[in-house]
């Protein structure tokens, strides 16, 4: 065994050496022969060329990551265009999955669409097994998959597609072969009875996949997009969609959306669809079902005190009062009467702990009747590249439903916004992460224009706050610190069991938040529970010091030193 793979890298060495500076001429050709068949037969190919080229390309991929045909002309020694006259070998290798496409690297992104700027390498699967003494090729297929596993190579195909790396045929041929290779997996064969045209199958299977992921519909613009480069193939799909020709639409394996938010835009996964899964239905029909996993009821909020500063006091009791429900059905509908856009944008900004998002629960959900469905940005984020701007669109048309159905309009509450609403990355330097946060931005500037609802986000930072995000905010409260008498009412709440004197030095001493002092009394709290007693005021001074990250220097003593 070791005397055989030893023997497939020898001819792989033997080839390449030769090759260097070859000109891939005839001469070369028929001086490694031999080679070359030992090559073949590993490769499963009659083609003794198709071996060379894998030959020179497995020792130029040790040694870089991919390869381009500048890379290739100047280790043989030859034209690009002589290697050209090649490229029915190369593409019959990539099209087995021996050699394979990658993106242009940076150096060449400013022309794109240049011959030269096509990379390719030899797959890290073959190389490895090479090195590590197996004489046999790795699997070229992807075969045996379940339903996921099935899904994720979907998605890099596609990935594949949006790179540019294959044209519309390519893809299509990509698909049908996966498809092929897993003719057993019982997804496979319930939608190979329907026997869609292969764009319908490529349409059916981004809508499944995205509706594992809970994107409950999907944005049709934005995956013809992906299988065509050709705006007009991309509208005749979409007008066949809007007069219900497709197949998929007879089937009733998807549809646009319906009732009040049907569009020309979204397309969604039907009962019959569904049951493309499974037994696994159940479990994603528990997603789309419970579209208030994330609703936090008003009725199960626990009443808390809360204690502001003057000026956050009036801007809060103004908002208090117009969300009450008599009050903002009447502010609706003279918004409507003078043609104003029925939505209700507010900021809550400032320091940490100082109540903003408790705000919300206590005063303008609490006391209004109205449920809050909260966000939090990181479940907008997603590894497949496209999604996150899918996702958090979904958002706002989960709301929308939402607040259909709702009694009372209830809140979509953007908690930590710090990141999303920051300032926009200038687009020549933007990496691909900063242009998806771009997009995503993009997609929020453009819901808040039209909103309409009642949209709240807290952030402890705005000095990085997008101008744009900034204008669209109807309301803006900046929580500061608490004030000396503010804190005194702070610590009275929580520490009745001090005297007035005590929570005076208290407050005059620490210019705590009210998050910081909720941390002593449960700090306080606990020390009770595991001793049994209850801490005096020198202990209670330690916790206030512990809540400092910075060690302090110099005496912080108060109360009654002797």
């Amino acid at each position: 065994m070791e005397q055989e793979i030893n023997k497939i890298l020898k001819c792989i060495d033997e080839i390449s050496e030769k090759g260097l500076k070859s000109k891939f001429s005839e001469e070369f050709q028929k001086s490694v022969v031999k080679q070359a068949k030992v090559v073949a037969e590993y490769l499963g190919t009659t083609s003794e060329r198709q071996s060379l080229w894998f030959a020179i390309l497995f020792s130029m991929s040790l040694q870089r990551s991919a390869i381009d045909l500048e890379d290739i002309s100047r280790y043989l020694n030859t034209t690009v265009l002589k290697i050209l006259q090649y490229h029915t070998d190369l593409d019959e290798l990539v099209r087995r999955k021996i050699l394979r496409k990658e993106k242009p690297d940076r150096r060449r992104r400013s022309n794109p669409d240049r011959l030269t700027s096509l990379c390719i390498y030899v797959p890290s699967d073959i190389i490895i097994s090479l090195t590590n003494g197996i004489t046999k090729l790795p699997p070229r297929t992807k075969q045996n998959l379940n339903l996921y596993e099935l899904f994720d190579v979907v998605i890099s195909i596609i990935q594949e597609k949006e790179a540019d790396l294959l044209d519309y045929t390519e893809f299509c041929e990509e698909i049908e072969m996966l498809l092929s290779e897993n003719s057993d997996c019982p997804f496979v064969q319930e939608i190979s009875k329907y026997r869609l045209p292969i764009l319908e199958k490529i349409i059916l299977l981004c809508v499944c996949i995205q509706y594992t992921e809970s994107v409950i519909s999907v944005d049709l613009l934005q995956v013809l997009k992906t299988i065509f480069n050709e705006s007009s193939n991309q509208m005749k799909t979409r007008k066949d969609f809007l007069q219900s020709k497709t197949k998929l639409q007879k089937l009733e394996l998807v549809d646009l959306e319906m009732e009040a938010f049907r569009s020309d835009k979204y397309i969604q996964l039907l009962p019959n669809g569904k049951s493309l899964f499974g037994e696994d239905q159940n479990l994603f029909n528990r997603n789309e079902t419970n579209e208030k996993k994330d609703l936090i009821l008003a009725s199960g909020i626990i009443e808390q005190k809360l204690f502001f500063n003057e000026k956050e006091r009036k801007s809060i009791t103004f908002l208090t009062n117009l969300l009450k429900p008599d009050n903002y059905n009447s502010v609706i509908s003279r918004m409507k009467e003078t043609g104003m856009k029925q939505g209700f944008t507010v900021l809550l900004h400032g320091h940490p702990g100082t109540g903003k998002t408790e705000s919300v629960y206590q005063c303008f959900s609490r006391l209004s009747g109205r449920d809050i469905k909260r966000i939090e940005i990181s479940q907008t984020k997603s590894k497949w590249y496209g999604e996150s701007e899918k996702l958090i669109k979904n958002v706002f048309d989960s709301y929308r439903k939402l607040a259909e159905t709702s009694e009372l309009t209830p809140i979509l509450l953007f908690n930590e916004v710090d990141g999303i609403f920051g300032s926009r990355k200038t687009t020549g330097t933007s990496t691909s992460i900063s242009q998806t946060e771009n997009a995503i931005q993009n997609i929020i500037l453009q819901e808040m224009e039209d909103f309409q609802g009642i949209l709240m986000a807290t952030t402890n930072l705005t000095c990085n706050l997008d101008a744009a995000f900034e204008r669209r905010f109807l309301y803006k409260i900046f929580f500061d610190k608490p004030e000396k008498e503010t804190r005194f009412m702070i610590w009275k709440d929580k520490l009745p069991i001090l005297s007035d004197e005590e929570i005076r030095a208290l407050s005059n001493t620490f210019k705590f938040s009210g998050g910081q002092i909720q941390n002593v009394t449960k700090k306080i709290k606990l020390a009770q529970i595991l001793t049994g007693v209850t801490p005096d005021f020198q202990e209670i001074e330690e916790f206030c010091e512990s809540e400092f990250l910075e060690q302090r220097t110099g005496e912080r003593r108060i109360g009654y030193k002797v």
